[in-house]
């Protein structure tokens, strides 16, 4: 499949269109249909029938989990990329650092690729990137431990994502800058993400985590993790026609979420998640085939937002324990009290504990495959 961004080629499209702005993509199967479509008028009519069908649901949870990983390589790793953003820059500095680093947040999200992400400081190129590599088994041996990890913890029936249709990361690794948020001083590895949610999910991680430590100093990064598994915020979106092109005898296609949301969730918040799932729903559309070939999809959101006073209802106190939390934040407060930036992972408070979760609980639903919208049909990409 081939793709025109109007972002990339606006020579390709005339300004008798009268699209506003780089939001529109025209979507081709094959280089010959650049020219002249070549695909069949069945082949068509069962596209368009997918669009007036689908249907997508999306909650953060399902796409997106954090584990905490112990690994020793990953650790220390983060240790040598620490060493090589500081300004100390002799090597017997190397050997008293007191700053060990005991454990690695790990963000997995859905897409196919590879792609790693270090937090860091400081901006690292990623000539320093590969030598703290190389120094540490190489990038497959680092990709064989991510991999291992992932499988360890992430339910087989997680839905996955095409490859992300705009995705920004240039090579097989890189760093984002954490700059002076509450969780610097913990490591981050994004992985498995289109590199566009990464700032908006890690500020989401980082904004909650303010508010759960703002009401209970022994909060940990299990409450942090189970917390961002029961974000109240539930998506449904399908596809309408914004507008025939009669110049260009072509449709515009647009996505449209419903989206319920608790109403402690404050605007920055639902902008953040706004923008995950519009990259998600938007890479979740164009890679499964379902816009007729020469069509533009609009790849803006367009949202209508329900708030609701509905509260979760979990058969276990310390989940209830942590949502009442959740429930309890002052949405207003724009300051926090002063802590340690190092979060223990086990803390020795009762109601604060929280009973490990089993990772192959049943969700509410599961993506379907585009087959499952049109009686089994398939289409031809």
């Amino acid at each position: 499949m081939f793709s025109v961004f109007r972002e990339r080629y606006p020579e390709l499209f005339p300004e008798s269109w009268n699209l506003s702005n780089s939001s529109y993509n025209i979507k081709y199967y094959t280089e010959q249909c650049k020219r002249k479509c070549i695909c069949s008028e069945e082949e068509q009519a069962r596209r368009r029938s997918l669009c007036s069908s689908f249907h997508f649901r999306w909650k953060l949870e399902d796409y997106y989990d954090f584990f905490i990983v112990k690994n020793r390589v990953l650790c220390e790793l983060f240790e040598e990329l620490s060493y090589l953003s500081s300004s100390k820059d002799k090597e017997e500095n190397r050997s008293q650092r007191c700053d060990k680093i005991k454990e690695v947040i790990m963000v997995c999200g859905p897409y196919p690729d590879e792609i790693i992400q270090f937090s860091s400081v400081v901006s690292l190129s990623s000539a320093q990137i590969e030598i703290a590599i190389r120094r540490f088994g190489g990038l497959d041996h680092i990709k064989n431990i991510i991999s291992t990890e992932i499988r360890k913890r992430k339910p087989k029936y997680s839905p996955t994502l095409p490859k992300s249709m705009l995705n920004q990361s240039e090579g097989p690794f890189s760093t984002f800058y954490v700059g002076y948020s509450e969780l610097k001083q913990m490591p981050f590895l994004f992985t498995n993400c289109s590199g566009y949610e990464v700032a908006s999910l890690y500020n989401y991680l980082d904004d909650l985590n303010m508010k759960l430590r703002w009401k209970d100093e022994s909060a940990d990064f299990q409450t942090l993790r189970y917390a961002m598994r029961k974000t109240y915020l539930q998506v449904e979106s399908h596809l309408e026609t914004q507008r025939y092109i009669e110049a260009a005898k072509k449709k515009v296609y647009k996505i449209v979420s419903n989206v319920c949301v608790s109403e402690n969730m404050d605007n920055r918040n639902r902008t953040r998640l706004l923008s995950i799932l519009q990259y998600n729903s938007m890479d979740f559309v164009w890679g499964s085939g379902i816009i007729p070939c020469g069509d533009i999809l609009y790849t803006a959101a367009e949202a209508t937002w329900k708030n609701t006073s509905e509260q979760i209802h979990y058969p276990n106190y310390e989940e209830a324990y942590i949502y009442s939390k959740l429930l309890g934040c002052d949405t207003d407060v724009r300051e926090y009290p002063p802590r340690e930036p190092y979060m223990p992972l086990k803390s020795n408070n009762v109601t604060s504990g929280l009973r490990k979760r089993k990772e192959l609980s049943v969700q509410e639903y599961i993506v379907p495959n585009v087959h499952n919208w049109t009686n089994n049909d398939q289409i031809s990409t």
